[in-house]
């Protein structure tokens, strides 16, 4: 691939992820209510947000294991980066970790498509 392909390629690989991303945020700011019906409304916030997540977390994920909502909080958050707290049931660590796999799953189906549409050729 050329230099001017690739640059192409990556500008156009870079503004559909900012399209999907906003539509994301569009979708979530939508579902305004999830926020209205978490089990940790109402709860102190520094139970969510602790000094060490590793270590004192385990209270703030017992909550959102028993929440209905904590699928669209914890989209919500790696939607955002939010950088801190527990959300949905996954502290920063955990969310990263997330990220990073969709990320793999996502350049393996590109490099598969890739290899299928270099056969098709």
């Amino acid at each position: 691939m050329t230099s001017f392909k690739r640059q192409f390629y990556l500008l156009s690989a870079a503004t559909r992820w900012l399209r999907r991303s906003r539509a994301r945020i569009r979708s979530l700011r939508g579902l305004k209510g999830w926020e209205q019906i978490a089990a940790c409304r109402g709860i102190d916030a520094s139970i969510f947000f602790p000094d060490d997540e590793d270590d004192n977390a385990e209270l703030a994920k017992q909550i959102c294991h028993g929440c209905s909502v904590a699928t669209p909080c914890l989209e919500y958050a790696i939607t955002v980066r939010e950088k801190e707290g527990v959300w949905g049931g996954a502290t920063q660590r955990e969310r990263r970790s997330i990220i990073r796999r969709r990320r793999r799953a996502a350049a393996k189906q590109r490099a598969l498509q890739e290899t299928e549409s270099i056969k098709e050729r």
